[in-house]
């Protein structure tokens, strides 16, 4: 059974006096003004689903923060890993239940799940915002 959210976590990043803080807590801000991020993340992963049964899994948002904390970290699916059950800081960004240590397997598994024309509709949110901002001029 899948969750698209998971809202007994924190909200708040674990802090650390750090640039890599500051810059996850700027993301996860955005990402938390684009919850409709999370219900396409839920489409592509149900669209294999036959049950919905069986224990609680990653949530979508979840794994939506993990592909994107993978390419912010220019890591492959083992650092991955080993990061999410070894960092707090990283496991609250990914807002990650206190149970969960998601394999390598697991996590290459859901993320390969994630469709081309979802990340297609993030990235252009994310021009779309950039262009408020006046950081980037999008015709």
């Amino acid at each position: 059974m899948r969750k698209k959210r998971n809202p007994q976590c924190s909200m708040e990043l674990h802090y650390v006096p750090h640039e890599i803080c500051s810059q996850l807590s700027g993301i996860s801000q955005w990402l938390d003004a684009h919850p409709q991020f999370n219900d396409w993340i839920y489409e592509d992963l149900s669209s294999g689903d036959k049950q919905n049964t069986g224990r609680n899994g990653l949530s979508a948002e979840s794994i939506l923060r993990a592909a994107l904390l993978k390419q912010y970290l220019n890591c492959d699916y083992d650092y991955l890993s080993f990061v999410l059950m070894d960092s707090m800081l990283f496991r609250d960004f990914c807002r990650l239940e206190p149970n969960q240590r998601p394999s390598r397997s697991s996590l290459y598994g859901l993320i390969s799940l994630l469709t081309a024309s979802t990340w297609e509709r993030i990235n252009n949110c994310q021009l779309m915002t950039a262009k408020d901002q006046g950081i980037e001029k999008v015709d």
